[in-house]
């Protein structure tokens, strides 16, 4: 059962992570458009923390980047520029990337903060398909020029914050770089 898991896991990364076409950006392009700095990945090799609980937020932030970079490609969708993604593609690959977390094992007090960060994506991928289904409407104008306002995208900046505080007061004691990379990987999933 846990090679099935380790598998499924393992295929998910290769297909999302790994760019379908040259138009296509990494997750570090992606990360530099958002942060407009190198990308400092979760390390858990150098931790304080368990290593179950090392382990599942490996996934957890590697969930993230992935719904970042999916993010990223399809505001370049709707902002008619190269290296974009429809929403077609942007559904599936977030839809995958939430599927990931039924095939792990959460920590129990880890729940929570998953919780918190599928409904985060879950927002953002609402927000996206409320913007193609106005196309050819004002309202599609509109969501353009005025989406940071927008009540899916400020309840997942909410929801993106709470996942954000529980980590960090979940581990306190963890090392310094790996703390910025909470703060780092959920900051770079945030519209704002």
């Amino acid at each position: 059962m846990k090679i099935r898991k380790f598998l499924a896991i393992a295929c998910l990364s290769l297909c999302i992570v790994a760019p379908v076409s040259a138009q296509d950006m990494t997750l570090d392009e992606a990360y530099m458009q958002v942060h407009n700095k190198q990308r400092k990945p979760y390390n858990p090799e150098q931790t304080h923390i368990s290593a179950p609980d090392a382990k599942y937020l490996d996934h957890y932030f590697f969930a993230a980047d992935l719904a970042m970079r999916a993010r990223v490609m399809t505001l370049r969708h709707f902002n008619g520029q190269a290296r974009a993604m429809s929403t077609e593609r942007y559904n599936k690959e977030i839809d995958s990337i939430v599927e990931s977390f039924n095939m792990i094992d959460t920590p129990s007090h880890l729940r929570k903060p998953e919780a918190l960060l599928i409904q985060a994506i879950r927002d953002q991928q609402e927000f996206f398909n409320e913007w193609r289904n106005a196309e050819g409407t004002p309202r599609y104008e509109q969501l353009k020029k005025n989406y940071l306002s927008h009540p899916k995208v400020v309840s997942s900046h909410r929801l993106l914050i709470a996942a954000y505080s529980l980590l960090k007061r979940q581990y306190p004691r963890e090392t310094a770089a790996n703390q910025q990379s909470f703060y780092d990987h959920l900051c770079a999933l945030d519209f704002i």
